[in-house]
């Protein structure tokens, strides 16, 4: 599949805080293409978890237009977005974000309940990916049981069962230790490679960024600088 599987369009994020307007995008133009692994860098305030929510269609601009498979998401209802984000994207988050009254299997299962699939296929498919992701021996462990790269682990299967196209990863190693974090690294490149998937990892952790095929810079709001895979990053020239 070639071209780009999300298109951010002049996109601004004004905010209103207290009668003063904060401008957490301004004009943002980003094109992700399939099969891309792209990194998005910035210090904090620098507008990434504002893009992370645009690129992952959990919020909508206050101008400018967002394009999802070439979807005008704008033009859509609420109910409509979510069905159309639940089967596209998958989110990885640096919280988890597991439900804790639920086991391993169970908050895998989830996303799929949400796209009204039966309950064996729900149960099939999520203990397949656990298998892979070699969390079968923890399937009816809470999260609470569960150490942080194994949370993680099911983070990323809860990510993938839907088989979506693109996966945003918000600081998938902000939590962790750095053995874990490598693992992890090391999951996603895989995903990328071999199952083809489009990652976006946003991050401030600049040693993720050294597995990305193109890395976009962010400074107040916009995108100042990008740099592609094999070209030298240097941060120092955009701080």
């Amino acid at each position: 599949m070639t071209g780009n599987v999300i298109e951010l369009k002049d996109v601004w994020k004004i905010y209103d805080m207290d009668e003063v307007k904060v401008n957490a995008l301004k004009g943002l133009n980003l094109k992700i293409k399939n099969g891309e692994l792209l990194g998005v860098l910035g210090k904090s305030g620098s507008g990434k978890s504002t893009t992370m929510n645009m690129i992952g269609s959990l919020d909508t601009p206050t101008k400018g237009h967002i394009f999802l498979d070439g979807i005008d998401i704008s033009t859509l209802q609420e109910s409509q977005l979510a069905q159309l984000r639940g089967r596209k994207i998958g989110f990885i988050f640096q919280t988890f974000n597991l439900i804790p009254s639920l086991t391993t299997l169970q908050n895998v299962m989830l996303p799929m309940m949400f796209q009204n699939k039966p309950y064996p296929e729900r149960e099939r498919v999520a203990k397949e990916i656990l298998a892979r992701l070699d969390m079968n021996h923890r399937l009816d462990h809470v999260p609470g049981k569960l150490s942080g790269g194994e949370r993680q682990r099911v983070a990323i299967a809860r990510a993938l069962v839907n088989n979506p196209e693109v996966i945003l990863a918000d600081e998938p190693t902000g939590n962790l230790d750095s053995k874990t974090g490598q693992e992890v690294i090391k999951i996603l490149k895989e995903l990328n490679q071999k199952d083809k998937k489009t990652i976006v990892i946003v991050t401030h952790d600049e040693s993720l960024v050294k597995i990305c095929d193109r890395v976009c810079y962010l400074r107040d709001g916009a995108i100042i600088k990008e740099f592609k895979k094999g070209e030298k990053i240097d941060l120092d020239s955009v701080r």
